[in-house]
């Protein structure tokens, strides 16, 4: 489990000196380069105005390098790339933009995020459209539970990567061949994932997904990117429209709109530039340190806690799936023999978020994420937290 590759880089977290931090899966920990990129933006643009000089490059030149660098860690190409302001208004402009008529349907989970639910229910009210959800149990649901709900009015599979409130991880290569064989669209959230599982959306047959920049991408809240593959890009039909989205950009004698042939038709005005930079310098980092390798590092980090939480009475393992399922989100459930709030962890040192866990079934529940950043030490401090708040 020890790599010094990801040891050293720990040490570019301030907010790593004074806490194990297992929140990420909320808001993740901004890195020293993050924050020193757009503080430089920001000082310019206070003192001398006018566009901003990142590392070289003109605002727009910039976008294109952070387009560059997003698409590689997605195995997507740059001209699929728009950035937005986060990931529910990407996935929106997606389920807004599908030409949708009566009686087709849209499978989904009972386990996604309430953002993609709502998005296509908005779809459902409008347009009457029939909204198929699989039902999981204890967090599972398999390839199998999708493919039995489709048929030949299903029009897209609608997935979160990783489920936020189970840490169960789709297998999305099988997903995607099933669809790419009966022209149904894959749309994926990867808001739980992009950052920190490796994701290829070409080789996984994913048309769309979006996510943002405030959790494993570790940068501030207000940018959202959406990839539209060839197929997505062939059916949507965009819903607004801006300056950006022209053509010809800021030709202000055009009045007539030509839409830009790639992704940036869907974007509208002048973008969260800071933001932008900082996401490209994250997903230049990604590239460099390489995905397969975080994302073992970190599934190695979540076994950890699996073991940890095994040899402890009153603890158990509730996101306890097959292999190929697993995240790097733990969801552990705490018998009453632990005294746990959701600031139980405030004085020992350890950031982790606990939830009433009905849900779970059980008093308690941890929903717990690792990110490259974290290490044993960290896990260490976690158990040595939760054993000196049991009775």
């Amino acid at each position: 489990m020890k790599n010094t590759v990801f040891a050293c880089e720990r040490a570019r977290y301030p907010l790593l000196q004074n806490q194990a931090y297992f929140d990420t899966v909320a808001t993740g920990a901004v890195p020293d380069y993050v924050m020193q990129g757009m503080e430089s933006y920001q000082r310019a643009r206070y003192l001398q105005g006018g566009d901003s000089d990142w590392a070289g490059m003109s605002t727009f030149r910039m976008i294109d390098w952070a387009k560059d660098h997003v698409a590689r860690m997605l195995g997507g190409h740059a001209g699929g790339i728009a950035f937005g302001e986060n990931t529910s208004q990407m996935f929106s402009q997606f389920s807004a933009g599908l030409p949708l008529e009566p009686g087709d349907n849209v499978i989904l989970t009972d386990t996604t995020f309430i953002s993609m639910a709502y998005a296509w229910d908005l779809r459902r009210q409008r347009r009457g459209i029939e909204l198929r959800v699989a039902k999981s149990r204890r967090g599972i649901i398999e390839p199998q539970d999708l493919f039995a709900m489709a048929d030949e009015r299903t029009k897209v599979i609608s997935l979160n990567h990783v489920e936020s409130s189970t840490g169960f991880r789709h297998n999305l290569a099988k997903i995607g061949d099933f669809c790419q064989a009966r022209g149904i669209l894959l749309a994926v959230d990867t808001a739980q994932s992009a950052g920190v599982m490796p994701i290829d959306a070409r080789a996984m047959g994913i048309d769309f997904l979006a996510g943002n920049n405030y959790k494993w991408m570790q940068g501030f809240c207000g940018v959202g990117f959406g990839y539209f593959g060839p197929r997505a890009m062939a059916r949507l039909e965009p819903m607004m429209a801006g300056w950006r989205s022209h053509q010809q950009g800021l030709d202000l004698s055009l009045h007539t709109l030509t839409l830009k042939e790639d992704a940036a038709r869907f974007e509208y005005g002048y973008p969260n530039a800071p933001g932008i930079y900082a996401m490209g310098l994250v997903a230049q980092r990604y590239n460099t340190l390489g995905g397969q390798a975080i994302g073992d590092y970190t599934l190695s980090l979540a076994e950890e806690i699996r073991c940890q939480a095994a040899r402890r009475p009153g603890l158990v393992i509730w996101s306890d799936y097959p292999p190929e399922n697993l995240s790097q989100i733990v969801i552990l459930t705490a018998d009453s023999s632990y005294t746990l709030t959701p600031d139980a962890f405030l004085a020992p040192g350890v950031c982790a978020m606990v939830r009433e866990g009905s849900a779970y079934g059980a008093p308690y529940a941890l929903r717990l994420g690792v990110h490259y950043y974290n290490s044993q030490a960290d896990i260490d401090a976690l158990f040595a937290a939760l054993d000196g708040l049991r009775a």
